[in-house]
């Protein structure tokens, strides 16, 4: 699916849709070929093929366990005919009700995805961020060591090991691992 530039995901009404156990892949399928907007955070993990072949494989797993990111055009999404979709158990809410998901909320986790989104019928894509590099110093943009800075040790998986300098005594903290999307180089 193609990828969609910030003023698209914007016109959407976005709500937290619960499936099914381990059935997030194949209800994106259905609420896409129904013909709703319909992300699915993902990340590449390695995985063994089975338990007698030590080969490992990429392959996707949901970031968000038994939850799908839904976009609608109305307000109120038609509720009846997307909980008639097999895997589709209910919706994230509170008191009865449901609840929109704010679009930065929406934004952050297409940029912690690295992706502006798998949304359909989209013509603009994401530039790829500059690689981060084994040894350089990089700064982390996002949670809850937003503002730190330290060197990097190893960089998988769009995942990087960090070391952090904690204080101006030069106490280095244990290798903490960060998305590669929540890292900037600094010059």
């Amino acid at each position: 699916m193609p990828k969609i530039d910030p003023a698209t995901f914007r016109q959407f009404h976005w709500f937290a849709v619960r499936t099914m156990p381990q059935r997030e892949f194949v209800a994106e399928t259905l609420l896409d070929k129904a013909g709703y907007c319909v992300f699915n955070p993902v990340e590449m993990v390695e995985r063994r093929l089975n338990r007698y072949r030590k080969i490992t494989e990429a392959q996707p797993r949901a970031m968000l366990t038994s939850m799908l990111l839904c976009g609608f055009e109305q307000s109120v999404p038609p509720w009846f005919t997307i909980f008639q979709i097999r895997p589709v158990v209910g919706v994230l809410g509170v008191d009865g009700g449901p609840i929109e998901i704010r679009h930065k909320a929406i934004e952050r986790m297409l940029r912690l995805t690295g992706k502006l989104g798998d949304l359909r019928n989209s013509v603009v894509a994401d530039p790829e961020p500059d690689p981060i590099i084994v040894g350089e110093n990089a700064l982390i943009t996002g949670g809850p060591f937003d503002g730190f800075s330290g060197e990097v040790v190893a960089c998988r998986n769009r995942r990087a090991l960090l070391l952090l300098q904690l204080s101006h005594a030069d106490i280095l903290s244990g290798p903490i691992e960060v998305p590669v999307g929540m890292l900037s180089r600094v010059s």
